[in-house]
């Protein structure tokens, strides 16, 4: 057998070999991602919290126009901002004057902040808090939900717009992500 076939045949060996490690490397990621949405779904909801039992109602709900266009949009916009604005005006007789509406994550913050309602990362949150992330820690806010829950080291929440879905979600409370609660009175 010549050189070059013998390099081919090893290229391809290589390849194959490559593709199987990758391939068991995902299945693995997969299988580990269904687990914990297990997990997440398997821990109670608070529901002795006005506002986390509004949020479970919503669960499955697509697309979120019941949320935008109540807010006063015409047309799709990231709306999980919208709908924790919504699921607190559900709830006005309990939360009354809590939290001003948002529907820009970083006008949330600021409202937390400058009303003294606001809970650092890394603090554990309650059920009912409003949870804000910061995807790539820049400092500024751009994605928001509601607590629904701790349990150990972990946090879960019931959020709008994630992956244009409202879902239940679990993270490490010292995750990176996670710029701090507001705290509704």
């Amino acid at each position: 057998m010549s050189s070059v076939r013998k390099r081919k045949k090893s290229t391809a060996s290589v390849s194959v070999i490559l593709i199987c490690i990758v391939a068991a490397f995902v299945a693995g990621c997969v299988i580990g991602m269904i687990k914990f949405d297990k997990f997440i779904n398997s821990v109670p909801l608070d529901e002795n919290v006005p506002l986390v039992e509004t949020a479970a109602d919503e669960l499955g709900t697509e697309y979120g126009e019941k949320y935008w266009s109540w807010y006063g949009f015409d047309s799709h916009v990231d709306w999980c901002a919208c709908f924790v604005s919504w699921c607190v005006n559900e709830n006005a007789d309990e939360y009354k004057n809590d939290m001003e509406p948002f529907c820009y994550v970083p006008s949330g913050v600021a409202w937390f902040e400058s009303n003294d309602q606001w809970r650092k990362a890394g603090e554990t949150p309650e059920a009912g808090d409003i949870i804000f992330f910061d995807w790539d820690c820049s400092g500024v806010a751009d994605h928001v939900g509601i607590v629904s829950g701790c349990s150990g080291d972990y946090v879960f929440t019931i959020e709008g717009n994630s992956r244009d879905q409202c879902r239940r979600k679990g993270y490490p409370l010292d995750s990176k992500s996670i710029l701090g609660y507001g705290v509704l009175k």
